[in-house]
C-alpha cells in the first residue's frame, strides 16, 4: 500500500508540474530533490513485495520520475533552484541518466528519419507506434540530457559525453529524439506556454546539434 501511495503522489507531481512553472518552483523550495532523486536512482521502492510486481512499480515510478525532472528543467528560470537540480547530477545520477536512456532507446529502436519525413499520416502512424514502445521516456531522457549540456558546467558536460560515447551515443541521437518531439507534439493552434516550451525544445536542439 505504501509503495502504491508513493507512486500515485509521483504521479500528481508529473501531472501537475507540466504546465507549471510556480508549481515546479515549490517543488524545489519544499525539498522534494532529495526523495526525487532517490526513486531516479531506483531506491526506495519494491520492499516487501514479490518481484514481478517490484519490477511493475519501479518502471511506474520510473516514468513519472522521468516526467517530474523533465518538467522542472524546462520551467525553471535560469537561477538558485534550477541550478539545484543541476547539482543534483553527480557523477553516479548522470551514468544512471545515460543507462536510462540506452534502455529505452532499445525499446524504441531507430527513429527512421521520423523527424524529417513528410509522409503525413504514414509518419503520424510510425510515431504512434513508437510511443508505445516508450518514445516519451526517450524524449524526456533527451530534454534532460539537453539540460545538462546547455547548462555549460564543464564537468557535467565531460561526464555526460563521456557515459554516452560508452554506450555508443553522441550528442546528436539526443537532438534527433528531440526533433521528433518538436514534429508531431506542436501545432498552429498552440496553447498557452507551448510556443515557449516549442521555442526552448528548438534551442536545445541547436545546442546539441549544431
Amino acid at each position: 500500500k505504501r509503495e502504491k501511495t508513493r507512486v500515485q503522489g509521483m504521479k500528481v507531481c508529473s501531472f501537475a508540474l507540466t504546465d507549471s512553472r510556480r508549481l515546479s518552483e515549490q517543488f524545489v523550495s519544499v525539498d522534494c530533490l532529495g526523495p526525487l532523486f532517490a526513486f531516479f536512482m531506483g531506491k526506495g521502492l519494491g520492499k516487501g513485495v514479490s518481484a514481478k510486481k517490484r519490477k511493475e512499480v519501479a518502471l511506474e515510478m520510473q516514468e513519472h520520475v522521468i516526467s517530474v525532472l523533465a518538467s522542472l528543467l524546462q520551467r525553471l528560470e535560469a537561477g538558485p533552484r534550477r541550478d539545484r537540480v543541476l547539482a543534483k547530477f553527480t557523477e553516479e545520477k548522470l551514468d544512471r541518466l545515460v543507462e536510462l536512456w540506452d534502455e529505452y532507446a532499445k525499446r524504441v529502436g531507430s527513429l527512421g528519419g521520423l523527424a524529417d519525413d513528410p509522409s503525413g499520416g504514414e509518419g503520424e502512424v510510425a510515431y504512434l507506434g513508437l510511443l508505445d514502445r516508450g518514445l516519451y521516456c526517450l524524449q524526456q531522457l533527451a530534454l534532460v540530457a539537453g539540460c545538462v549540456w546547455s547548462s555549460g558546467v564543464p564537468g557535467l558536460q565531460r561526464r555526460l559525453l563521456f557515459v554516452a560515447q560508452q554506450y555508443g551515443y553522441e550528442l546528436a541521437d539526443f537532438a534527433a529524439a528531440l526533433k521528433v518531439q518538436l514534429r508531431f507534439s506542436f501545432d498552429d493552434n498552440q496553447r498557452d506556454g507551448e510556443g515557449e516550451a516549442k521555442t526552448r525544445l528548438e534551442k536545445l536542439v541547436r545546442i546539441l546539434d549544431p
